[in-house]
């Protein structure tokens, strides 16, 4: 057995050291709940264990077949799946050390290239039976879209979290509430905020994470009628380790 391990070559040895540790990132990925920072991993965890698991049993195909004195050809099926060329080892090794050697991190006010958006799609068949209490971002956003009369909100009490975002045009004591959405991954993450109204918050830099909780009431932001959050009581927090919304 010794023997043949060093008989394998070394691109062979690339080959499956690759295959492996994708392998090993994908589950250390999930395990570490860093999975979430990619993809929405309410509904693609499965597929990212199956890959993982992929990409593991092909490393130790290749390694097995490596091993026994005359190898056999491996099925063409399985075969063609493999990384053949140094160029194409090249390929899937760079994003696999990137993967290993940057901290993972989820997007935050740094990522964002214009403001946080107000309006959200919404069905007429959507109802929003979550207490107001226990409603996130996106769930209000909801509210307010299917509501004409943005006064019919004034006095309703809330709490809900995330980062801080200000922008020049904004009075004094107003900020946004702001998270990002990820149907899919983030390359689709759809930045989205509540207007709030705290002086209190004033110390506090952009970017940080804070719980707000007090009651709606209707007044002009960007032009237009919205319920702003008058805060009552606000804290902060550290960003949570998962903190993208999914629709």
């Amino acid at each position: 057995m010794l023997n043949n391990l060093k008989k394998i070559p070394a691109r062979e040895w690339a080959k499956i050291i690759i295959l492996l540790g994708m392998g090993v990132y994908l589950a250390y990925t999930i395990l570490s709940e860093n999975l979430g920072n990619y993809i929405n991993n309410t509904r693609f965890v499965w597929l990212t264990w199956l890959a993982g698991g992929m990409f593991f049993a092909f490393g130790l195909v290749t390694l097995w077949s490596n091993l026994r004195p005359q190898a056999p050809a491996l099925p063409i099926e399985v075969a063609s799946l493999m990384p053949k060329g140094w160029s194409v080892m090249a390929i899937c090794a760079i994003p696999l050390a990137l993967g290993f050697l940057i901290p993972s991190r989820p997007l935050g006010v740094e990522s964002l290239t214009g403001t946080l958006s107000t309006n959200v799609s919404v069905s007429d068949t959507m109802v929003i039976t979550r207490d107001p209490l226990k409603r996130n971002i996106l769930d209000w956003l909801r509210a307010f879209s299917r509501e004409a009369d943005k006064t019919r909100f004034d006095g309703v009490e809330a709490e809900f979290s995330g980062f801080i975002y200000r922008n020049p045009e904004f009075e004094a004591g107003q900020f946004m509430v702001g998270r990002f959405i990820v149907s899919c991954c983030t390359a689709d993450a759809d930045p989205v905020g509540l207007p709030v109204y705290s002086l209190e918050a004033d110390e506090l830099a952009d970017g940080q994470w804070v719980v707000v909780r007090g009651k709606f009431y209707a007044d002009e932001f960007r032009g237009a009628i919205t319920p702003i959050l008058r805060v009552e009581t606000l804290e902060a927090i550290e960003q949570p380790k998962n903190s993208y919304l999914y629709p």
